[in-house]
């Protein structure tokens, strides 16, 4: 408990947490500490990115183990298209499925029509966000392309130009697709724009899972994985983090508001029920 008179952080802690630190503190900020420490931390940061998943790297991170457990799906939607290496793992496993790509990069046409995609595979040339118009898309000629603009990354703007924008609601609607087997969200920071522009999918529980990046590029679109966390549980779906071989329960702390690549997934309840996906809890996450 936090105390009438001071209400200092020192008074949350218990005592023997408070020892410790100060022990550790003593230790780090020594002559030694100073020394050693700066060397050591780059290697402690990296194992504990792995311990965590901090990682985008698909076939390391579990996506691809995750694509891999879909029963039989019908209908799979890829936002963020880019060069179409996760449609083409879809389309790979599931020949005869539906899937939609959607981005409005120019390259991404070309990219699309060299991968001579056989069946009912579609890649349309628009920006889905939370609401239908033209919006500012940044190119930045790489995996970064978005409608956030992240200028506070040291990236290098290749051209900025307006693309059309659309809900996933509204192309749905328009194109008779009632059900979504598989979402997936990958747009550098407009991540959570793209599951507002969605937000009667998911209220009709009509996707039956989804996955999105949380990385540095919220910054750039000025979001917070803790609103994500909000919208999702608004909708009645349950949130993990997604880790290889398994999904874990997501509870929400303002100490996950680090920008750190990660990918999280959220099933419907009935999903959840099917038991397909196993389940583990982590203490702490």
């Amino acid at each position: 408990m936090v105390s009438e008179d001071s209400g200092t952080v020192r008074d949350v802690l218990p005592v023997a947490t408070r020892m410790r630190r100060k022990a550790l503190n003593a230790a780090i900020f020594s002559e030694l500490g100073l020394r050693v420490t700066p060397r050591l931390w780059p290697g402690l940061l990296r194992l504990y990115n792995i311990a965590i998943n901090n990682s985008l790297a698909p076939d390391v991170n579990g996506e691809q183990w995750f694509i891999s457990l879909l029963n039989d799906p019908r209908v799979i939607v890829d936002v963020g298209f880019h060069r179409g290496d996760w449609t083409k793992e879809v389309v790979r496993r599931f020949p005869m499925a539906a899937v939609y790509g959607f981005d409005p990069w120019p390259p991404a046409r070309r990219f699309f029509d060299s991968c001579g995609f056989r069946g009912d595979v579609q890649l349309f040339d628009v920006g889905l966000s939370n609401e239908v118009g033209r919006a500012r898309f940044y190119d930045y000629n790489d995996a970064c392309n978005s409608l956030a603009l992240r200028d506070l990354e040291g990236l290098n703007v290749e051209g900025a130009y307006d693309v059309d924008v659309t809900t996933l609601d509204q192309w749905c609607v328009h194109h008779s697709v009632d059900h979504i087997d598989l979402l997936k969200i990958d747009v550098e920071g407009y991540d959570l724009a793209v599951l507002e522009g969605s937000r009667q999918l998911l209220a009709d529980q009509a996707v039956d899972a989804f996955s999105f990046e949380y990385a540095s590029g919220w910054i750039g679109s000025k979001r917070f994985l803790g609103e994500a966390v909000q919208y999702i549980s608004e909708q009645g779906y349950v949130l993990f983090k997604l880790f290889p071989k398994f999904l874990a329960p997501f509870v929400y702390q303002t100490v996950h508001e680090n920008f750190y690549g990660a990918m999280f997934v959220a099933l419907s309840p009935r999903t959840v029920s099917t038991g397909v996906f196993p389940i583990k809890r982590i203490r702490g996450l």
